[in-house]
């Protein structure tokens, strides 16, 4: 007799209700994270997709697998066709072809970790539920974090930075918040499908990480003055469809010098990310002249810029990278080379140019 039969809530006996299921709490899942941050959808959605693996065959979970983490991407990462395609310029149908590339490339995750669950793991049980299903879910989780360069977004643990398991993240980061969440989630499964014991162990399991993580929380008073940092955020709002026309390349120079001069003196002044509307080769007189203001007022600038190197004396075209330049007592650099796994439009570069996906 079905596992599903003899323990409890059964699944749809409809195999297009199930797929619909799966993609519906996969894009319920992004939900999750922010801006909305309904973070209980962290733990019921993957909960309907371990439900609906009970008793599944290994082709129909891989398929319930790859409609869960396609439709979670879909929906998490839909702004990257306004990236690419209004803010980088490509083609509506490069646009769409990188975007579904990913999102299909994401859901492969799934459908080799369904595939894997329906068979080689338990069929019932606490060791499936509490253990073995949360155990195969971080460990795909985790690999798509640095395969082939990786891509961590919407790993669950993000979606946490607000509730009281964030402190947790002080020592079990991440992935180990991620691994409460799925414990959470395989415990609602058991508490669904189990054995009264099993409920029992499922239930103490999803209380006790909510209980405890109160008491984690770090809430140390205010630092003495002299080991306080003061700092101000300079940050010129302006839309990005405005901020690369060449009419305000001008305009947003002199934004971000007037913001920067009103803070003089403060310890630290930080600017957002690729901040001025250019690459830090072609503003060094600029750099240079805030560089020495801030020195002269004890101040320390740390500066979201994109910068270019090679291609000036060699054939080779230039690379460009999304950088961060910090001006202290001596100048820093820090390239960022981890954010996704393909290129993107560059606006201000080159014609044509892309950043090699850092």
């Amino acid at each position: 007799m079905p596992a599903e039969a003899r323990y409890g809530l059964a699944r749809p006996a409809s195999a297009a209700l199930r797929a619909g299921l799966a993609l519906a709490a996969g894009a319920a899942l992004a939900a999750a994270f922010a801006p909305l941050n309904l973070w209980p959808l962290v733990v019921l959605c993957p909960a309907v997709l371990m439900w609906l693996w009970q008793d599944a065959t290994a082709r129909e979970a891989a398929r319930l697998g790859f409609c869960f983490n396609s439709a979670t991407f879909a929906a998490g990462t839909y702004w990257l066709y306004i990236s690419i395609h209004i803010f980088g310029g490509a083609p509506v149908w490069l646009a769409f072809i990188l975007m579904l590339g990913l999102v299909a490339v994401m859901g492969l995750y799934h459908a080799a970790l369904g595939y894997a669950v329906a068979r080689w793991l338990p069929r019932t049980g606490a060791v499936r539920w509490l253990a073995a299903l949360p155990a195969s879910w971080l460990l795909i989780e985790w690999w798509r974090g640095w395969f082939l360069s990786g891509f961590s977004w919407l790993s669950l643990g993000y979606s946490q930075t607000d509730t009281w398991l964030a402190g947790f993240a002080p020592v079990v980061g991440v992935y180990g918040i991620s691994a409460l969440l799925l414990v959470s989630a395989g415990a609602l499964v058991a508490l669904a499908c189990g054995t009264r014991r099993v409920r029992i162990l499922a239930g103490t399991l999803l209380i006790v990480p909510w209980a405890l993580a109160p008491g984690c929380t770090d809430t140390p008073g205010p630092s003495p003055p002299e080991h306080r940092c003061r700092w101000r955020w300079c940050r010129g709002a302006i839309p990005q469809d405005e901020k690369w026309l060449e009419s305000n390349h001008d305009t947003t120079l002199n934004l971000y010098q007037t913001l920067t001069e009103k803070a003089l003196g403060t310890q630290l002044i930080v600017w957002p990310e690729s901040a001025p509307a250019g690459v830090a080769n072609d503003l060094v007189p600029y750099i240079s002249h805030l560089y020495s203001e801030a020195h002269t007022h004890g101040s320390a600038l740390v500066l979201g810029v994109l910068r270019a190197e090679g291609g000036a004396t060699d054939d080779a075209a230039p690379r460009y990278f999304n950088s961060v330049l910090a001006l202290d007592e001596k100048v820093s650099w820090y390239d960022k080379h981890h954010l996704v796994p393909f290129a993107r439009v560059l606006s201000g570069a080159e014609p044509g140019a892309l950043v090699a996906a850092p």
